[in-house]
């Protein structure tokens, strides 16, 4: 008796203890909880076995396979079974506890003598699982399971699948029979009694005979070739009766048609659809008769992320934010980000309007875009890019111009590919001359396909804003009143004070200091001073002594305090050339000036303003100087060519040598900014022609990213600006004709979050806090203008 409960705790403790490995059975166990394989616990049958449920003592369940015990029973083939359950572990297999292999000797009667003759019984143990086959589920679009529960079996039957091919192993009898459901809908792969396990060279094989159901067999198995494929082929003709209800081939456009009806009432109807119209096109895929045109099943489940990833925006509430909120969502995948997913056009009647996408390539591997609207009389975009491995790349959509707001909506699709072979795309796309997006970027997915590329597709929204009033959504930067136009000369510099609503700009023909009057809520331009025919190229606040000082054309810098008005207390005969660049030390009494003299200089003003040593830098025109606020002995320095394409010369310098450190020769840019990550790691952004920023790593001296926007691709670069708290890096490029363009960039995740033009050149920028609000202070040569910005909603940190 003890004995026989111990065999019963064997299944208790294996239901309770996942981790368990299946196991040996004896037969006197599965025959006492099957009731001696009772016709009442039978609960399915088929021509080589019958299942039994087998009820245990703690009230739980388990599945009994009973193999029919026939003269030409294949002990082979049970071992195979066998062999391949006590390999498999996965959530969409169905987990198997054990086996019994029990043969006992039975005197028969035979031609009239008694002879000794085996009987084996052989059996096997599973998990129990309620709900029964995916068979009992099979219905059209108009009833049955909602999508979302469809949609989670289509993707668990191919979750197992993937698992089992992986581990070479071909099951050779998919079928919704063989495709069982727990308590929550999720599905397992049931019977191996057919499959095949591969060595690890092997990818087909010939069978003397026909294996497999039909209606799921793969054509070329009627000529006994097994491979991988012939696993697609029954998977294609499952997905296809979980979306329609029957078998056989479906074209994508009417799945679509109907589905739409029974979704209408949702939200998020589009995402939706999108999801069955890839799974529609998944299915027809794997029916193809040619084994080479299936798709494999790693294919297959990059399709599915990438559809999955916008009902996860849904499942998150996605559809219930406004569309202001919704514009911060992006897709993600391993491969990709696409930002944001739903792109926002403020419509104004004959106006051309646009907005910015960021597709960020996260591999090693070059990426192919393609983007194509599905209205192109409508829409106005890039075609085409390649994005290098780990950078980012901007295009631009824009509607053209018309006297009302589109009815409707057409979207986007953007076809990405990996092109570790450039070859594997089309030489000639005709976009221009096509009726539907859909089936255009269906066929050159198969041709990409074909020639052994991978390809993907993701589909952006698009929404038209029409009221003024609304067009600033919860984080959108809003402009504020700008200040009047300038009386002495162009804006040529500006610096922010760190603590106080101040603002310093240096001109062609004087410095001033501007602050907030707390009665007008505005700007105010006060203290101009001015000093003859200079320009008045780097301006600097040094707070902590109450002091600003100036750069100007002529080598001279100036020193000035600001307490009741900006008077003049030193002049400096610095340099032999225009001082073009200032840094102040955080916290030493130093001032670092970089001149057209091809010298940098560093200052100490509490020796009265001494220059402690010189340092020579490249003969380039422009160049900058900053110190590096995590060590703060040391400083970096840019000089650059005026000619585009032009490489640069970045060194890194102590302040107590007079040779550089470091030196990076390959590096295009004239700009930099020092910045840090929340995990106190130190970035430098180095900007350059077009506004195009590479992202390099200070420690390692190596760059980690780039990003792009091709759009810009001859403008030349003239500000840039990181925030002290949150990850926004701002940059300002020359657009020609006087127009001026200024880029939101989140330095954590490398995406445009926004990006404005006006119609001024830009000159520099700066950060300060009015009444609790973070403003982005833009000079530009005429006249400073304020984007009023909710940084920790942009920049994602609320």
């Amino acid at each position: 008796m003890d004995s026989e409960a111990s065999t019963h705790n064997i299944l208790e403790h294996m239901l309770l203890n996942r981790n368990t490995e299946p196991t040996d059975l004896p037969l006197p166990l599965l025959k006492a909880i099957t009731n001696d394989f009772s016709d009442d616990l039978q609960i399915g049958s088929g021509g080589f076995a019958v299942v039994y449920k087998g009820l245990l003592g703690n009230g739980k369940m388990v599945a009994v396979k009973k193999l029919k015990n026939t003269l030409d029973m294949d002990e082979k083939k049970y071992n195979q079974e066998v062999g391949c359950l006590m390999r498999v572990k996965h959530k969409n297999i169905v987990r198997f506890l054990g086996y019994c292999a029990d043969t006992q000797g039975k005197m028969c009667d035979y031609g009239g003598k008694f002879v000794m003759a085996d009987v084996r019984q052989r059996l096997l143990c599973f998990e129990y699982l309620p709900k029964g086959s995916l068979h009992e589920f099979i219905t059209d679009a108009s009833g049955g399971l909602e999508w979302k529960k469809r949609y989670q079996i289509i993707k668990g039957i191919c979750d197992g699948l993937h698992y089992l091919h992986g581990e070479r192993i071909v099951h050779l009898d998919l079928k919704p029979a063989n495709i069982l459901l727990d308590d929550n809908m999720e599905p397992k792969i049931v019977d191996f009694g057919l499959s095949k396990c591969f060595d690890e060279q092997q990818s087909r094989a010939i069978t003397s005979q026909l294996f497999g159901s039909m209606g799921y067999l793969a054509p070329e198995s009627h000529s006994h070739v097994m491979t991988f494929k012939s696993d697609l082929y029954s998977l294609g003709v499952i997905v296809q009766e979980i979306l329609t209800g029957q078998k056989g081939y479906s074209e994508v456009e009417k799945v679509l048609e109907s589905w739409t009806s029974r979704l209408e009432i949702l939200s998020m109807t589009q995402v939706l659809l999108e999801q069955i119209r890839v799974c529609a096109k998944i299915s027809i895929d794997c029916m193809d008769p040619n084994p080479a045109k299936r798709p494999d099943i790693q294919q297959i489940i990059e399709m599915l992320d990438v559809a999955e990833c916008t009902d996860e925006l849904s499942r998150t509430g996605m559809n219930a934010l406004s569309v202001a909120e919704r514009s911060l969502g992006y897709i993600h995948t391993d491969l990709i980000d696409v930002y944001p997913m739903e792109l926002r056009l403020p419509f104004k009647p004959n106006k051309h309007i646009q907005c910015t996408v960021s597709l960020i390539n996260k591999t090693e591997d070059e990426i192919f875009f393609l983007i194509i609207p599905n209205n192109s009389v409508r829409y106005i975009c890039a075609n085409e890019c390649y994005v290098l491995p780990h950078s980012t790349c901007v295009f631009y959509v824009a509607i053209q111009e018309q006297l009302k707001p589109p009815s409707d909506m057409d979207g986007l699709q953007i076809l990405y590919m990996n092109t570790w072979s450039r070859n594997h795309i089309p030489k000639h796309i005709d976009m221009d001359n096509h009726s539907n997006t859909t089936i255009l970027l269906d066929n050159l997915c198969g041709q990409i396909r074909e020639k052994g590329g991978e390809a993907h597709k993701v589909p952006l929204n698009l929404t038209i804003n029409c009221d003024p009033d609304t067009a600033n959504g919860k984080g959108e930067p809003h402009v504020a009143p700008r200040f009047p136009l300038f009386t002495i000369g162009g804006l040529k510099s500006i610096d922010v004070h760190p603590t106080k609503p101040w603002i310093l700009t240096g001109h062609a023909k004087g410095v001033c200091i501007s602050k907030k009057n707390l009665q007008s809520n505005t700007f105010e331009t006060f203290h101009i001073i001015t000093e003859g025919k200079r320009r008045y190229l780097s301006v600097k606040f040094i707070a902590r002594q109450q002091w600003a000082v100036s750069g100007d054309s002529r080598g001279t810098i100036h020193v000035y305090t600001h307490t009741d008005e900006l008077e003049n207390v030193k002049i400096i005969d610095a340099h032999s050339g225009a001082v073009r660049s200032l840094a102040v030390h955080a916290t030493q009494p130093y001032l670092l000036s970089s001149a057209d003299d091809h010298l940098i200089k560093l200052w100490d003003w509490d020796m009265g303003w001494v220059c402690t040593r010189s340092f020579k830098r490249d003969l380039y025109d422009l160049h900058q100087v900053t110190f590096n606020p995590m060590d703060t002995n040391t400083f970096a320095s840019v000089s650059a060519s005026l000619e585009p394409n032009f490489p640069a010369s970045i060194k890194f310098w102590s302040i107590n040598s007079a040779e550089p450190t470091t030196e990076l020769n390959r590096v295009y840019g004239s700009l930099v900014a020092f910045y840090l990550t929340g995990s106190d790691q130190q970035y430098m952004a180095i900007v350059g022609t077009g506004g195009n920023i590479t992202i390099l790593d200070v420690l390692s001296r190596t760059a980690v990213h780039t990003c792009k926007s091709d759009q810009h691709s001859y403008s030349s670069a003239t500000a840039v600006a990181c925030h002290p708290k949150f990850p926004l890096l701002v940059t300002g490029t020359n657009l020609g004709a006087n127009r001026g363009g200024v880029f939101l960039w989140n330095n954590s995740t490398y995406r445009l979050e926004r990006a404005f033009q006006f119609e001024d050149e830009v000159k520099g920028f700066g950060f300060t806090t009015v009444d609790g609000s973070e403003w982005l202070v833009i000079g530009f040569r005429k006249t400073i203008q304020m984007l009023v910005i909710d940084l920790p909603t942009l920049t994602g940190q609320r």
